[in-house]
Order: structure tokens, then sequence, then C-alpha cells
């Protein structure tokens, strides 16, 4: 049930987060030639329910990616250090841009991708 409720979460988060990755590949560029107060730190891009909206996106994400990480480890049938970089990656890579420096945000998203290939070809036994 736990790798079930973690998979689940983690879907959603990583759809999520495609969602985002969308926006901020079609919609900022236009923000940021139209109207660039919206984007400044303080602009409604980054505050009131926009802000809520992004941060449910990758608490969702993080979330999935911890629970199901622990499901992992806990059943012990997949290599546990390509569970520990799934999950250290996917905590860092969700992490507010704004405050974490950007190669954070990098190095966690590569160990999230190593881990999630690893953890893919192992469960597929390739």
């Amino acid at each position: 049930m736990l790798g079930l409720v973690g998979f689940v979460l983690a879907t959603i988060g990583t759809t999520l987060f495609f969602a985002d990755g969308l926006i901020a590949l079609a919609i900022y560029p236009a923000l940021a030639d139209a109207a660039p107060d919206l984007l400044s730190a303080s602009g409604a891009m980054n505050s009131g329910a926009v802000l809520v909206a992004f941060i449910v996106m990758a608490a969702t994400a993080m979330i999935g990616y911890i629970v199901f990480a622990a499901a992992i480890l806990r059943a012990g049938i997949l290599p546990r250090a390509a569970a520990l970089l799934f999950l250290v990656g996917g905590v860092l890579f969700n992490l507010p841009p704004g405050p974490i420096p950007m190669i954070v945000l990098t190095i966690g998203g590569i160990m999230w991708a190593v881990g999630s290939v690893w953890l893919v070809l192992k469960f597929l036994k390739v």
C-alpha cells in the first residue's frame, strides 16, 4: 500500500512538474516581454494563489518521491543506492529555486534521474 500511495503521488507530482515546465517555457517568456513586473520577486506570479499552486506542485512530487523511495527501501528488492539517489535527488530538485542555488537543483535533478533509470533497469532486469 505504501508503494502504491508513493507511486500515485510521485506520478501526479511528476505530471504537475511537467506542467510547471511548460508554464516556464511558454508563459513566462511572454510575461517577461509584456509585463515583467508580474515575474518580480513580489509580483503576482510569485505570490498568493499562484505561489501556493507552485508549492503544491513541488510538495506533491517531493512527498511522492519520499514515500515511494521509502517503500522501495522497505521492500529491499531493488538496490538501496538507487533508491537513495531517487530519494535525495527528488527532494533536492523540488526545493524552491529562489533561495536554493541552481547548482543544488541541477545536482538533485541529475541524482533523481540516475536513481530513476537505475531503478527501472533493475526492475526490468536489464
